[in-house]
C-alpha cells in the first residue's frame, strides 16, 4: 500500500484500520498491494465528479471523503479480479458490515474509474 495513506492527517483511524488490514489479507491471500486511489476530497474536486448531481439538486453530492476527519477510502479495482473483489467484499462483510453507516461498494462510474469505496459510519450516530 503506498505511503503515503499512512502519513494522511484527517482520516478518520477506524477506516485506515480496515484498509490497512484488508490489504494485509490481500497481499497474504495474493501476493499483491491494494492501491488506494482516493482518501479525502474538496467540495470542487466532489462536483467534478458527480457534476450531474450538482446542477440537478443545486449542491454537491453527499460523501463520506468530504467529512473531518474523512471516512472513505477508495482502492482501485480495475488490477483485481471478480473473484478477488468478492473475496474482499466476503472479508469486509465477515468483520464489518453489521455496523451503521459501514459501507464496501464496487463503483465502475461507466469504467472509466473502477474502484472499490470503503466507508465507516459517523462517530456516536447510527449513520
Amino acid at each position: 500500500m503506498r505511503r503515503q495513506f499512512y502519513d494522511l492527517e484527517g482520516v478518520d483511524l477506524r477506516v485506515r484500520a480496515i484498509v490497512v488490514e484488508m490489504d494485509f489479507f490481500f497481499q497474504w491471500k495474493f501476493g499483491r498491494e491494494l492501491v488506494v486511489t482516493s482518501v479525502r476530497r474538496t467540495e470542487e474536486e466532489q462536483r467534478e465528479l458527480y457534476p450531474e448531481f450538482f446542477e440537478r439538486v443545486g449542491r454537491v453530492r453527499p460523501s463520506a471523503h468530504l467529512d473531518h476527519p474523512c471516512r472513505a477510502v477508495d482502492i482501485r479495482s480495475r488490477d483485481l479480479s471478480e473473484a478477488e473483489i468478492q473475496i474482499l467484499r466476503e472479508y469486509f462483510e465477515t468483520w464489518w458490515e453489521e455496523l451503521p453507516g459501514w459501507a464496501f461498494l464496487v463503483n465502475d462510474r461507466g469504467g472509466a474509474f473502477p474502484h472499490i469505496h470503503i466507508q465507516v459510519g459517523k462517530k456516536n450516530s447510527n449513520e
